[in-house]
């Protein structure tokens, strides 16, 4: 039998038997879980249940599960993990929705990439994208959207601290500026609104409770109406949504909410990556060609002049596949990006590679390590995403 195949068929019974592994532990946790909330409840924590996912993820570590398929062979592909912000969710008064991780959590998350996973820099993502025959390994990529001032306070020195450089795409429109984004805006409005509900009729009805059990799930509901195609008039929208709610929106406030262009020039010196957000944060699909084509133009433009490096990435706002288009890609060839980031989830495989529809992975703050490294684990060996 050839060397080759002798790695086949070793490749494939690891996967084999970590897939069994991760489905006898599904099978444990069914069973034990009411022993273990009964164990909970007799020594006073708290008895609301975990999710499957936590619990599988639990159980997996504890079984030493995860740590064989950490070290399991790993398909070639590249993982991009990608965060907004970063810091204490109990004290934004904003869309807690983008707050990824405490600090905390974010420095446990980057402790686990620093020493199990190959950590790429952009520069050899786009290499490997443009030429995929490259791509024999798998990959991570540690992305960060909006510019959010943490990214710098927060994210920047924990990178440093672990060694690793991440991309962070900036919406130059707010750099250095006092603005607040229009999701900001909307979620702020009804955390200060005294209606215990209202009626949003454009782009069409849509009862909101915001009752403190309701609050973060009406947020959502509002967000998700602002980016529906339906929602073409987003000036119309935001006028509606101020007169239902109650409460005013607040377009700017007394101290930054974004990152510097001093501090992006920083970053970028010590280097990490600068990529381009758009200039306005508008959904691309909903502008015309020529809107967009401003859009792409200005924040490269913007960003070479801040960074003193040329800028060759995008990250499409919002980034869900109704919010871009052709047209979009057009604009970016156009404007000389080399690749573009989207954000609904999924794995780059060589056979899959998009350069203009690069794929993320949310981090979800609800989840503890054992599912972070449950999950990435997962994705490297397997170059499927689990959740």
């Amino acid at each position: 039998m050839s060397l080759r195949a002798v790695g086949t068929r070793w490749l494939d019974s690891t996967r084999a038997a970590a897939q069994a592994a991760a489905g006898y532990a599904r099978e444990v946790s069914a069973q034990v879980e009411p022993s273990v909330q009964a164990v909970r409840e007799g020594i006073g924590l708290s008895s609301a249940p975990l999710s499957k996912r936590s619990r599988v993820s639990r159980l997996s570590a504890a079984l030493g599960i995860t740590h064989v398929i950490e070290r399991a062979a790993r398909r070639p592909c590249i993982v991009v993990i990608n965060y907004h912000r970063v810091t204490d969710p109990e004290t934004c008064a904003y869309d807690r929705g983008v707050i990824d991780a405490t600090p905390a959590q974010f420095d446990d998350q980057m402790k686990i990439l620093r020493q199990r996973y190959n950590v790429a820099t952009l520069n050899e993502v786009v290499a490997l994208v443009e030429d995929p025959s490259r791509l024999r390994h798998a990959h991570v990529l540690i992305t960060f959207d909006d510019g959010y001032r943490d990214n710098y306070q927060q994210v920047f020195p924990i990178l440093q601290s672990h060694g690793l450089h991440g991309v962070f795409f900036l919406a130059t429109g707010f750099l250095g500026t006092n603005r607040v984004s229009w999701w900001d805006q909307i979620a702020n409005a009804m955390r200060r609104s005294s209606r215990a509900e209202f009626l949003l009729r454009y782009p069409r009805e849509l009862r909101i409770k915001t009752g403190p059990a309701f609050l973060e799930k009406a947020i959502r509901d509002v967000l998700h109406l602002y980016i529906d195609p339906a929602t073409t008039d987003t000036a119309r929208f935001l006028r509606e949504f101020e007169e239902s709610c109650g409460a005013p929106l607040i377009p700017e406030i007394g101290e930054p909410m974004y990152m510097t262009p001093a501090e992006a020039a920083t970053m970028a010196r010590a280097g990490m990556a600068i990529g381009a957000h758009s200039h306005s944060h508008e959904l691309m699909a909903k502008l015309s060609e020529e809107q967009q084509m401003r859009e792409c133009q200005m924040s490269r433009e913007i960003l070479e002049r801040t960074t003193s490096l040329p800028c060759q990435a995008f990250a499409y706002p919002v980034g869900e596949p109704h919010t871009f288009s052709e047209t979009t890609v057009r604009c970016l060839k156009a404007t000389g990006f080399r690749v573009a980031f989207s954000q609904h989830g999924g794995i780059n495989r060589p056979d899959t590679l998009t350069r203009f529809n690069l794929r993320r992975i949310d981090v979800d703050r609800g989840d503890g390590i054992s599912e972070f490294r449950l999950r990435f684990s997962v994705a490297a060996m397997t170059a499927r995403q689990i959740w």
